[in-house]
């Protein structure tokens, strides 16, 4: 199971969602923006991996975080194939 937080306005976001369409990747695309339960997922994240701060997106892979951090395709490519 792939989770994908975002939130609106986000172009590391839109980027991620690109290249894990283009790897099929069928995602859960969770929006912090739009929902509060899944703001208070974001931030017991955060304390969990003891960082200041927790960019978007945050993608997840049963239940492990692949990306906390913002948007990197080497990331993605690794652990889901390669564009």
């Amino acid at each position: 199971m792939v989770i994908v937080y975002t939130k609106n306005k986000c172009s590391k976001c839109k980027a991620t969602k690109m290249v894990l369409s283009t790897l099929g990747v069928d995602a859960e695309y969770r929006n912090i923006d739009e929902n509060e339960k899944y703001m208070a997922d974001v931030l017991q994240l955060k304390d969990n991996l003891a960082v200041n701060t927790l960019e978007m997106p945050v993608v997840m892979r049963d239940y492990d975080v692949i990306v906390s951090t913002g948007f990197y395709p080497d990331k993605l490519n690794e652990a889901f194939g390669t564009v």
